[in-house]
């Protein structure tokens, strides 16, 4: 039911597609309340949804401040298909470097 809410036309402007953009600030306002809900509302909503947001942000944070990332691929040539998650069609490498590792070249 969340799927077909998240991919809705008459709300979203590229459904199928990964697009940063409908969470600016100004999009968001354009959406009626309760158009994107991954921890559901009202009374009844996951108790981790705050917690999962947290956690989250202060990982993605560390990993990003402790590590750089590299691919040969090109983004715009990614194929994707859609299932519960969106998920790549091909395998690609990424490589992780240590950012102290990079400093000491």
């Amino acid at each position: 039911m969340l799927n077909t809410l998240h991919k809705n036309r008459e709300i979203w402007s590229h459904p199928n597609e990964f697009y940063p953009d409908h969470f600016l600030p100004e999009e968001i306002a354009k959406r009626p309340k309760g158009s994107y809900i991954p921890f559901s509302l009202g009374p009844r909503n996951c108790p981790g949804g705050v917690y999962a947001n947290v956690s989250i942000k202060t990982m993605v944070s560390v990993v990003i401040r402790k590590y750089k990332f590299e691919t040969d691929l090109q983004f715009e040539k990614l194929e994707y298909k859609y299932s519960l998650l969106l998920e790549p069609v091909q395998d690609y490498l990424v490589r992780i470097l240590d950012r102290n590792c990079i400093n000491d070249r």
